[in-house]
């Protein structure tokens, strides 16, 4: 229902951007805007092509082109399914049968939102400072009643759980992501190509990996739980390129990767009870690796005139070295106490964005 509201008023703008256009009599050229914003000379600030005059700012500061660009926008992006591992077996010692295994989740598409900034530098527009931020929030995936004749056994390094007895089994899995950067672009080219470096800070919840079990009426009831959480902080490089189709529409893609440091940690607990008795065990670990992250997306842009852009694509973002929940059972102890942490998980998410861009 949200995304057609958001969908529904990116629309509404963009015909009422076409009918003022059309009702001021004004092409929609947006080559002199585009020379204003990425290809003025150096030497004088207002010796720009003579149909696009300089504008001053409040401050004195001669500029090329508008200071401030302003993008917000929704994201429909599917996580990759995760990896076959067992999660519930019926056996307290390896080779039982697998009665719930990660693979059985589906995430399907979720929607999320991006809101940016970008700063024109008023001496000389080519070079901009950009900030981002998105938020995917949230993935979940349930799987309804099992039945488990022969028990049901969490595979922990010690394995915990109900063998032998016949138990009805129900779990859950959610997952969140988030990212925010901050950096610095140079225009190249005539403002056919954008180079960028920054910052990027980047966060992946897998939130909880949820097993409830119950063996029956009066009898004993357990809740498993195994969550996961990835902190990145790192440095990226990037390249953006536009292609003119006509005066108001262009294509444009872009690519970018970089090396992160990851803060993982992880969780696990069981609670057990029984008869008014309840007890519960759990551990915890946390871990330094190296991680990657890499985005790439194509668009298509109308620019109904030369403040309002309108973008609809496909996105594609990758993470390599991230600790997920399902890899963490094996390596988990509540029993004892102790833990791991797995960071081999390689997710990936990708899908439908649009925006909508103001320029100023």
């Amino acid at each position: 229902m949200k995304m057609s509201a958001i969908g529904t008023i990116c629309i509404a703008l963009w015909v009422a951007a076409l009918a003022s256009t059309a009702m001021a009599g004004e092409p929609l050229d947006l080559g002199c805007f585009e020379r204003a914003l990425h290809s003025c000379g150096q030497d004088d600030c207002c010796a720009c092509d003579s149909e696009c005059p300089c504008e001053q700012s409040f401050l004195g500061l001669c500029k090329r082109g508008p200071m401030w660009t302003g993008r917000v926008g929704g994201l429909v992006m599917r996580r990759s399914d995760p990896q076959a591992l067992p999660l519930v077996t019926d056996s307290l010692v390896a080779g039982g049968n697998v009665l719930l295994d990660a693979a059985d989740f589906d995430f399907g598409y979720r929607a999320g939102y991006e809101f940016g900034l970008v700063f024109h530098y008023p001496d000389d527009p080519r070079w901009e400072l950009e900030a981002r931020y998105l938020r995917i929030d949230n993935w979940r995936s349930v799987r309804g009643v099992i039945s488990a004749p022969n028990g049901a056994v969490v595979p922990f390094a010690t394995p915990l759980g109900f063998p032998l007895a016949p138990t009805d089994l129900t779990a859950s899995y959610e997952s969140v992501l988030s990212s925010f950067e901050l950096n610095v672009r140079r225009s190249c080219l005539d403002g056919w190509v954008v180079l960028l470096a920054g910052l990027r800070i980047a966060e992946l919840n897998d939130r909880n990996v949820a097993i409830s079990a119950d063996i029956g009426p009066g009898l004993a009831t357990g809740e498993a739980g195994v969550g996961a959480i990835n902190n990145l902080y790192g440095f990226q490089l990037g390249a953006e390129t536009r292609i003119p189709v006509a005066s108001w529409l262009s294509i444009e893609g872009s690519v970018k990767a970089g090396a992160f440091h990851n803060r993982a940690a992880n969780s696990a607990s069981i609670m057990v009870g029984a008869n008014n008795f309840v007890f519960f065990l759990s551990s915890a670990a946390r871990d330094d690796s190296t991680a990657m992250l890499g985005e790439a997306t194509l668009s298509g842009v109308i620019r109904p005139n030369k403040w309002l852009a309108l973008r609809g694509g496909y996105q594609f973002l990758c993470m390599d070295a991230m600790a997920l929940a399902p890899r963490q059972v094996a390596v988990s102890d509540p029993l004892n106490g102790t833990a791991l942490v797995d960071s081999l998980g390689t997710p990936y998410f990708h899908g439908a964005m649009f925006s909508m861009e103001l320029t100023w």
